[in-house]
């Protein structure tokens, strides 16, 4: 849910600032109470789209605590990509940082995001360990594209690296067909696959990153 007058102080933002985007803080909030408060701290009042991707990369965006310029989305086609069912908000979020120029923050926090046991995600997905590739490759072109692959390339390696666990995860969640003996063979098959061993190996060599 929303705090009163979120859309009106966003939108002065914007006009203020002649922003493109504008981020706000938001918390998680679980059975009545606030939970996990997100700061997305800004160095200056404006930071252009690469630099913000910079640092929601190792963080959550969510698409819900931004407002976004529709000329940026029709002008660049940028849409949710079609049949995603995991991290969709955040590829959505970074095709808009791509090509945004002017990026500001409202410092108010005025989005709660509601924690709910019982959501989509809480239960198996059937089509996940598909959508986490397509998720990696078009992050990967992503940065390519705006030039932070190589700067990325250790964080880049420790997300894919860790979702082979939410991979892993998916198969022991509510609704999953699948028995204590196949879980324990799909995770084996997680565990040897070389696309998420290579990943694994590169983040190793961060400490920095893993030890966090």
């Amino acid at each position: 849910f929303i705090a009163p007058q979120m859309y009106r102080k966003m939108i002065e933002t914007a006009e203020q600032k002649q922003a493109e985007l504008v981020f706000c803080n938001h918390v998680e909030w679980q059975n009545g109470k606030e939970r996990l408060p997100k700061k997305f701290h800004f160095s200056k009042p404006l930071l252009s789209g690469t630099e913000v991707l910079k640092i929601l990369y190792t963080q959550n965006g969510y698409c819900m605590c931004l407002l976004y310029q529709k000329k940026l989305l029709d002008e660049h086609e940028i849409r949710f990509l079609d049949g995603m069912t995991f991290a969709e908000d955040r590829l959505f979020v970074s095709s808009c940082l791509l090509y945004a120029l002017r990026v500001g923050k409202c410092e108010e926090t005025l989005y709660y995001y509601r924690i709910n046991e019982k959501s989509a995600t809480g239960r198996y997905m059937p089509m996940l360990e598909r959508d986490i590739k397509r998720y990696q490759t078009r992050m990967q072109e992503l940065l390519l594209s705006c030039g932070l692959q190589e700067e990325l390339s250790y964080e880049s390696a420790y997300r894919t690296a860790i979702s082979g666990l939410y991979a892993i995860f998916n198969v022991c969640k509510p609704g999953s067909p699948f028995s204590m003996g196949k879980r324990m063979r799909y995770a084996r098959k997680i565990v040897q696959d070389s696309y998420y061993q290579d990943a694994a190996k590169l983040a190793l060599q961060n400490k920095t990153l893993t030890r966090g």
